[in-house]
């Protein structure tokens, strides 16, 4: 390709044609949204922007809104998402996304503005040290230096470019960095714009099967256990359908599948060998059959319970199935790793139709402890409306085919627990990458923008929605219904040993806060209802489901009753077990 032809002519065309051939890359490598923050260093960003026709973009003035934002239109779409912004802090607004995208393993390509090199160092307005940012959270980061006018392009730095973008989405995919640097006049209206036709390269494609090695040392693995458990933590299969293989294997097996609430393996299946209730069984010491292998597909587990488990079933074999950044094992280290797809490696060994000699008793004792803890959380006659009520009234009346984005803290843990099961296929979202409060509302938009027609509902605490209440804003144009415990601050701490310390526990880390949730969402213009009873929120959901518009539910929990049920409910199980145990 002749690169004379490629001469600009002044700095507003050379801004100009390196923009629009960034942005060329980025349609090339499958971007439809970009998520932009205005600002004035990334004008010809912006420009550009708007001049594809192939990218959509949306503009949202708070940068740690938009990283968050993003991050839930990549996970639900799983395409990767563009995050532009200009110069200065700008950029430092969407680290705790990013740092949820790197650990969550979500695409995301940051095209930061910057100033040109002779500006670096010297003290001028917006000006910080932007390359590498954002450390080893950034798959890879790029800097493109400033174009100049008297300067050819450099194809070869549009190449890499190509290569650092396609980086996102390969596995494990995440976050990639590239700054942009860019010199006054930043748009020139005498300049006229040419259509830039960047030329098509052929990237090498590598491809590393060793997909069968790893089927058959897995196989071999599990041929050796009668007494195994499958163990299915956040983000274990996409989808309901992709788990749908594990049920065969586990058939087959004779083995039990524990299935968290944001697995993709517990909503949409009604197996025998689906167990939901481990938190409130693993809680009574030695109500649990001892195993000699535990697989686990995979995030680490949300339930502490379930945790300590795994860690004290020493004797078992201990193998994680997870193809992210790196081994997930807290639980205790791994005694065999398998870096795959769950869901692949599953369909592998059942499509060679595997089977073992199975203890005949083995799944009959857990689907009695599931029966067993079930009928403990089913005695609740007074009808009491706490966090679990709200999570289990929540997974019932969502729609087939919708999803779910719970908020950290207590709420993934009571949907976890208490949230059941239901032949309803159901998506849940959760960020467990680092699993922070942070962005909780932002990353619900985004999910709903990137599921398109499907219903998404939030549900979240009182703490984590103030804390992003500025995302609000975002919500004036989707369709999205938020559900919020309104308990009067941090009240999962009234779980942890410093709620001993009395003389500063409620105002260190309970956190009341003055601010109403009900004003804040009248101030965004957001319509509210306030339910108190289990009946009321469920009229209210059933309301929010015929409106077009979004909806906020508070449902006021009364914390000392709400921490008293929690103990009543997880007593009740042990008396269960109790008694049924010979």
């Amino acid at each position: 390709m002749n690169t004379a032809a490629l001469r600009p002519m002044n700095q507003a065309w050379a801004n100009a044609w390196i923009s629009a051939a960034i942005i060329a890359e980025i349609v090339e490598q499958g971007v439809k949204l970009a998520v932009l923050s205005p600002g004035s260093r990334n004008t010809p960003l912006a420009l550009a922007l708007a001049d594809c026709p192939q990218v959509e973009v949306k503009v949202v003035l708070d940068e740690r809104s938009a990283g968050f934002f993003a991050l839930g239109v990549a996970r639900a779409s799983q395409r990767p998402v563009v995050l532009a912004c200009t110069s200065g802090s700008a950029l430092a607004n969407y680290y705790p996304a990013v740092v949820e995208a790197f650990h969550s393993e979500i695409p995301l390509v940051l095209l930061t503005a910057d100033r040109p090199s002779e500006l670096q160092g010297r003290g001028a307005p917006q000006t910080m040290k932007q390359p590498g940012f954002f450390g080893s959270f950034a798959k890879v980061c790029m800097a493109i230096d400033a174009p100049e006018p008297e300067a050819p392009v450099n194809l070869d730095r549009l190449s890499d470019l190509g290569f650092a973008i396609r980086t996102a989405r390969t596995a494990p995919q995440g976050p990639v960095h590239v700054n942009c640097g860019f010199r006054k006049p930043l748009w020139d209206p005498q300049t006229e714009r040419q259509v830039i036709k960047v030329p098509k390269r052929d990237y090498e494609q590598i491809i590393r099967d060793t997909t069968e090695q790893m089927t058959d040392a897995f196989v071999d693995l599990v041929a050796r256990s009668t007494k195994g458990v499958f163990v299915c933590g956040p983000d274990a299969f996409k989808s309901s359908g992709d788990a749908s293989k594990l049920y065969e294997l586990a058939d087959g097996l004779g083995w039990p599948v524990l299935a968290e609430a944001s697995s993709g393996a517990r909503y949409g299946h009604s197996h025998s060998s689906l167990f939901t209730h481990y938190d409130a069984a693993f809680r009574t010491p030695h109500a649990i059959p001892e195993p000699d292998c535990i697989v686990r597909f995979g995030r680490a587990c949300t339930s502490q319970w379930l945790a300590n488990w795994i860690r004290d079933c020493e004797h078992a074999a201990w193998i994680v199935i997870h193809d992210g950044q790196t081994c997930v094992d807290p639980e205790r280290h791994h005694d065999h790793y398998f870096e795959v797809s769950p869901a692949i490696l599953v369909d592998k060994v059942v499509a060679r139709r595997f089977r073992t000699a199975a203890d005949p008793d083995w799944l009959s004792q857990w689907t009695q402890l599931e029966t067993t803890c079930q009928s403990a959380l089913d005695r609740d006659d007074l009808d009491l409306f706490w966090e679990g009520s709200v999570a289990s009234i929540c997974v019932e009346h969502q729609p087939n085919g919708s999803a779910i984005h719970v908020a950290n803290s207590m709420p993934i843990r009571d949907l976890d627990a208490f949230g059941g099961r239901t032949e309803s296929e159901l998506t849940i979202f959760v960020n467990r990458g680092l699993n922070g409060i942070d962005g909780t509302i932002a990353t619900a938009v985004g999910e709903q923008v990137g599921l398109a027609d499907a219903r998404l509902l939030l549900l979240v605490g009182d703490l984590a929605f103030r804390h992003d209440a500025n995302s609000l804003a975002l919500c004036r144009d989707t369709k999205l219904t938020i559900v919020v415990n309104d308990n009067g601050g941090g009240q999962i701490f009234r779980f942890l040993p410093i709620s001993e310390h009395k003389r500063v526990f409620e105002e260190l880390f309970l956190t009341p806060s003055k601010i109403e949730v009900e004003a804040l969402c009248r101030g965004y213009g957001l319509r509210c209802t306030i339910v108190e009873t289990n009946d009321e929120l469920k009229t209210a959901l059933a309301n929010e489901q015929d409106k077009s518009d979004s909806g906020v539910i508070i449902a006021r929990i009364d914390p000392e009753l709400n921490y008293k049920q929690h103990h009543a409910m997880w007593q009740r199980v042990r008396d269960q077990l109790a008694e049924s145990s010979p």
